[in-house]
């Protein structure tokens, strides 16, 4: 039975022992740290199963074949992509971004593929705008205020600004792609299969402000 569970989820033993390490270090604020992960977990899900959703709706059946159109947690966590949002929480940054395994898409199965990959683009940050606005509103209208809704605004907020960055493989990469000339897509793709370079460049964005800037920009603009 656990070799049948360690094939089928075989980041789940990892997951596990990160959680019992959150426990153990955040034992006096465990409350606080399960917020963030549920935030965190709902977030990130929200964000990959609407690109699948949408590669579906155009014609993509890549992501449903291979099991990933589900709410099932397990079949979307990725040891790489928990690793940044735990540090994160470790060293109490008040921002927690991450991701969760990415959700297969051929982006040539999509009709019309332009549109379609513009719409698969921006999927992932429309659902963490929704997330992000639902937070909003329930300070606003039902006066809800508390450590799972402040992360869930916070989180979609963080998740929008990060994937919006113009970097393959982000999100925002995607939609510039499709106005940019021959030469530079060349470059773009250079990049992409180049992670190394990429998280490079990444990472110097964010230390010049760049995700700092955008984050509280979209801040501005929707409270």
């Amino acid at each position: 039975m656990i070799e049948y569970y360690d094939l089928k989820y075989p980041y789940a033993k990892y997951v596990v022992v990160l959680l019992l390490f959150a426990i153990f270090l955040f034992r006096n604020n465990i409350y606080i740290v399960s917020m963030q992960v549920l935030a965190f977990l709902i977030s990130v899900i929200a964000h990959e199963l609407s690109h699948g959703c949408v590669a579906l709706l155009f014609g993509d059946d890549t992501a449903k074949r291979e099991g990933r159109l589900t709410l099932n947690p397990l079949k979307h966590i990725d040891l790489y992509g928990l690793l940044l949002p735990f540090i994160l929480i470790l060293v109490h940054s008040p921002i927690v971004i991450g991701s969760a395994k990415p959700v297969p898409i051929s982006y040539y199965k999509l009709r019309p593929r332009k549109v379609g990959v513009f719409f698969v683009s921006i999927a992932g940050m429309f659902a963490n705008l929704v997330l992000a606005f639902m937070g909003i509103l329930a300070v606003k209208w039902f006066g809800i205020n508390n450590e799972f809704v402040y992360m869930l605004v916070v989180i979609n907020i963080g998740l929008i600004a990060f994937n919006i960055l113009p970097i393959p493989p982000l999100d925002g990469s995607r939609i510039l792609r499709l106005f940019l000339p021959n030469d530079l897509k060349r470059i773009y793709d250079m990049i992409e299969y180049n992670p190394i370079l990429s998280l490079g460049i990444i990472l110097f964005l964010m230390h010049i402000g760049t995700f700092d800037y955008i984050y509280h920009l979209i801040i501005r603009l929707i409270i």
